[in-house]
């Protein structure tokens, strides 16, 4: 999972140093150059939805009320090298000369195309100063990758001509720039994807104030008075991230015991591999299993006063004489349900697990049966919400991956 894809940390910190007209965030594109970032607000136009001279292949007007031009509006939008900009404006004696202000500015690429004769306006400015986009080219700098050349100018001095003209509504996030994921997304999807990530942190924190043991330096969980250790549900959350929480709260995951060298072998079986690599089509996981007695000399478990317990997963039909050792980690109605695509009834936060199997996208209604569990010390919620959380992350991840 490796931390958030909106990180909201990052953004208050440039929000703040914009603000005082001071250092800029810099971008990893540019650890070879001194250009540095300036956040704006960005009219980009949408070609899909402006209409153009048929004769003369230009449009009728640039903005107002009859143009047929339309904006894609994209918030917080990085551009890099405006720094001009602001000496031009703070050094003025005599006010704000239109044709004195214009300069170049970087884009960088996989973000949008810029087209001449869009527009943006900088955030930090107490005025809406609308710049217009007068031409566009590519550049190329020191590690060979092609980005955006405008040059701009000064336009009007409020935006409130091209408020009418917008189309659509974007934000961009600067840290998936340079990787898989968009850094382009709808507005609609921003905001779903921060709320959902301000609920994950929260999970988190409770998951880590249930279970985390401090007396074994891992995570643990109790089941008829005694103490368990999965060293299964260990391997997956070292394996993705899962509890990772942008280093606000560090807390070290490893295995507390010695691994049997079947060990892989053995967690290829379980609901945890099942949930890496799904296929509702193929058999079912382990999601059972027996638990013994951690008796290993050199483990910190062998020098506490109280017992603890190490599960190992069965098959069900290995099943011969059931007692409080048999511990079934998922329950049977979970797993019939996700291999039958049944959602439980009401609003169960379990069905965004099954959501996860059929690649079924997320809504208003499973945020709110997120802020409607009722987190306790159970079975249930030690297994279930690590769980949950890998499927929330894939949901992010795909709603990324797949935004037009």
């Amino acid at each position: 999972m490796a931390g958030k894809f909106i990180n909201t940390t990052q953004k208050v910190i440039i929000d703040s140093l914009v603000e005082s007209y001071k250092d800029r965030l810099k971008n990893p594109y540019y650890t070879q150059t001194d250009k540095k970032a300036t956040i704006v607000t960005y009219y980009n136009i949408n070609k899909a939805k402006s209409t153009l001279d048929e004769g003369l292949k230009i449009e009728y007007s640039r903005l107002g009320k009859d143009s047929p031009l339309r904006f894609n509006r994209i918030h917080n939008f990085f551009i890099y090298g405006l720094e001009r900009i602001s000496t031009q404006l703070e050094n003025g004696d005599f006010g704000i000369v239109a044709s004195d202000i214009e300069g170049e500015a970087i884009i960088l690429p996989n973000t949008i195309e810029p087209l001449p004769n869009d527009y943006f306006t900088i955030n930090y400015l107490n005025d809406t100063l609308l710049f217009k986009v007068t031409g566009v080219s590519f550049d190329t700098i020191e590690n060979d990758a092609n980005f955006w050349k405008i040059t701009y100018k000064l336009d009007r001095m409020e935006d409130t001509d091209i408020l009418d003209q917008i189309s659509d509504e974007f934000e961009m996030i600067v840290n998936n720039v340079g990787t898989q994921y968009k850094s382009i997304i709808r507005k609609k999807d921003y905001d779903f994807i921060d709320k959902l990530e301000l609920i994950i942190d929260r999970i988190k924190e409770y998951y880590n104030s249930l279970f985390y043991n401090e007396r074994v330096q891992t995570y643990t969980f109790q089941n008829l008075t005694k103490r368990f250790y999965d060293p299964y549900m260990i391997e997956f959350l070292i394996r993705n991230d899962v509890l990772t929480n942008d280093g606000r709260k560090y807390i070290y995951i490893g295995h507390q015991t010695i691994l049997s060298n079947k060990f892989d072998m053995e967690y290829d079986k379980t609901f945890f591999r099942f949930l890496e690599m799904p296929d509702v089509t193929g058999r079912r996981p382990r999601y059972t299993s027996q638990a013994t007695y951690i008796d290993q000399l050199m483990c910190i478990f062998s020098d506490r006063a109280e017992e603890y317990f190490e599960v190992h997963y069965i098959d069900d039909k290995s099943l011969v004489n059931y007692s409080e050792y048999i511990i079934e980690n998922f329950s049977h109605e979970l797993i019939d349900n996700i291999f039958s695509n049944k959602k439980f009834e009401g609003n169960d936060y379990r069905n965004i697990i099954i959501k996860y199997f059929y690649n079924e996208k997320l809504n208003a209604d499973d945020i709110d049966s997120l802020n409607n569990i009722d987190f306790d010390d159970t079975i249930e919620y030690f297994y279930n919400i690590p769980v949950l959380l890998y499927t929330l992350d894939s949901s992010i991840k795909e709603l990324l991956k797949t935004y037009k």
